[in-house]
């Protein structure tokens, strides 16, 4: 605890003013120029105290300077408290970047973000939910990345035609030498806070990084940092490489080199990296837990910027309903259709039942693959023993926008080619080929998709977050029933087209067929929505638990 030095009372640090307040005489102070004077062997020793607490459930360990506070359940498991664990000297962080977005500030961004989404439970809303975000600094390896030395790049000239059929391309070494230092990379030091969270409140404005003094921590927590810096080494160089390869690209003396021959970049050589530790730093972020059971989810918000990173489970009630509604909006809108214009016969509804099964199960296939995407890209995998990051093994360059415009050409093909003479023969003729070449593209999107969906079953995570683990693993269920229902699904289209194209007079058969159509769609989509209402819930956290075996300073 820091004490006021006009009147002795505790000091808290008040996110609005920037400054240190004293709830008794009112005065303020730099934070700066506050020092904890309950020490005698404070002064020049680049330690501070801190009060350790430790979760009994999952090990996880916050801490806190103000000796008198109680901690009331784990951020991290939500269990129900924290137990005093002993007085340590923690090793001072080089920086601290203060909190600046306050308590209401937070509780209105979480709030905004979750009302985005249609589809999540009430209960992330509730006011004694939203009322337990607790402000915590999370440690932070800052890096820095040294280039000094030669440069090597590759340009092509551009194809030039030379004689009937002949063409050629010029190749070039374009070399320099560069003496720069890159910053602006950093990298949470806990193994307790998720790397899935940490990625999400990024990046910080580090321009707002002050000199660390305790002071910044009174009436806040702090987490311990327990992750080695050399552990993101190599993710600090990757990141490194891309930003220098941008400048580099914008860069005068390039562009002076490649201008005159109208040359393009294809690939930079081996450029000399060199990444270092810059320093270590506490940064804000304002955290909250939901416990349920042995499931638990995670809130938090940039203490600095008001950026929101958090775990939003779907209701499946509220997913149930809306498909239920849309499902019967789309089949009485065609039911409609066909009692008041004649020319739209029962084949056109199958038909189209069977383009909008294919294209919404193709959606939500695309779907699955860009959660798992987002929710582990820059990490590690092995797929086949060969390691790989999943956005360059993973074809996920099929565009939803496309097969929705692909749907719809598709679906007035179908229209053309079933109708009861409205249309000449000519157009009945590009009905037909434009349904048939719609649903042929469907299915190759289809098998594209299946190739991924393989790669995925056979992924393994190399990473510690709980939440990407758990969506791998919840992935790799939901490929085994997509699987089954894809057989079902091809099986019944070839059975409906066929059907389709000879036109039988049996209404009774055909919609049915169409309902069995609309009904594959409806289970497909539970299916998926019940994978992505699941996925966002963490199994309970287990860390290590040190108990005694902390370091002594």
């Amino acid at each position: 605890m820091i004490h006021c030095p006009s009147c002795a009372g505790p000091l808290r640090f008040d996110i609005e003013s920037q400054s240190m307040a004293c709830d008794y005489c009112h005065g303020r102070f730099d934070p700066q120029a506050i020092r904890d004077n309950t020490r005698d062997d404070a002064k020049g020793e680049q330690v501070f105290d801190t009060y350790v607490y430790i979760c009994p459930s999952c090990g996880a360990e916050i801490a806190t300077t103000d000796q008198n506070d109680a901690v009331g359940f784990c951020p991290y498991c939500g269990g129900a408290s924290m137990i005093f664990d002993k007085l340590r000297r923690d090793w001072c962080p080089d920086v601290v970047i203060p909190f600046r977005v306050t308590k209401e500030q937070c509780k209105q961004a979480y709030v905004k973000e979750v009302r985005r989404h249609l589809f999540v439970s009430r209960k992330y809303r509730d006011p004694k939910l939203i009322e337990s975000f607790r402000g915590i600094y999370m440690p932070y390896w800052n890096y820095q990345a040294q280039i000094k030395g030669g440069i090597s790049i590759k340009a092509d000239s551009p194809e030039i035609s030379v004689g009937n059929n002949n063409y050629t391309t010029d190749h070039y070494k374009i070399e320099g030498q560069s003496d720069t230092t890159l910053t602006g990379f950093s990298h949470d030091a806990s193994i307790s806070f998720d790397d899935h969270l940490s990625e999400k409140l990024a990046p910080y404005e580090l321009s707002g990084k002050v000199a660390f003094t305790p002071a910044y921590l009174c009436g806040f927590y702090a987490e311990v940092g327990d992750a080695d810096a050399r552990h993101y080494t190599q993710y600090a160089q990757d990141t490194f490489k891309a930003f220098f390869e941008d400048k580099l690209e914008e860069s005068p003396q390039l562009e002076a080199a490649l201008k005159p021959k109208k040359l393009k970049v294809t690939s930079y050589g081996k450029v000399p990296y060199k990444v270092n530790i810059s320093e270590r730093g506490l940064y804000p972020v304002w955290f909250m837990s939901y416990r349920r059971g042995n499931k638990i989810t995670y809130a938090t918000v940039n203490g600095q910027t008001g950026k929101v990173g958090a775990d939003l489970p779907l209701s499946p009630l509220r997913i149930i309903i809306a498909v239920l509604a849309l499902g019967a909006a789309l089949f009485g809108l065609t039911a409609l259709l066909m009692n008041v214009l004649p020319s739209i016969k029962p084949t056109t509804m199958l038909g189209l039942s069977v383009v909008f099964t294919l294209s919404g199960i193709h959606m939500m296939q695309h779907s699955l693959l860009k959660i798992v995407d987002n929710a582990v890209r820059n990490s590690e995998y092995t797929i086949k023993n060969n390691r790989s990051k999943f956005s360059e093994r993973f074809d996920l360059s099929d565009s939803p926008v496309l097969t929705f415009l692909v749907t719809l050409g598709t679906s007035l093909s179908i229209v053309m080619y079933t109708s009861d003479g409205s249309y000449d023969h000519f157009f009945g003729t590009i009905g037909k080929f434009g349904a048939l070449a719609g649903i042929v593209f469907i299915v190759f999107q289809h098998i594209r998709q299946s190739i991924s969906l393989q790669q995925l079953k056979r992924m393994q995570f190399q990473g510690d977050s709980l939440l990407r683990n758990g969506i791998i693993s919840a992935s790799q269920s939901f490929v085994k029933v997509n699987l089954i229902a894809k057989i079902v699904l091809y099986i019944t289209t070839a059975f409906h087209l066929i059907i389709v194209i000879k036109d039988p007079a049996s209404f009774s058969m055909i919609y049915t067929l169409s309902i069995f159509a609309v009904a594959e769609l409806f289970i497909y989509a539970v299916l998926h929505l019940r994978f992505q209402a699941a996925f966002a819930k963490r199994a309970l956290p287990q860390f290590k638990k040190k108990g005694a075996l902390y370091d002594e300073n």
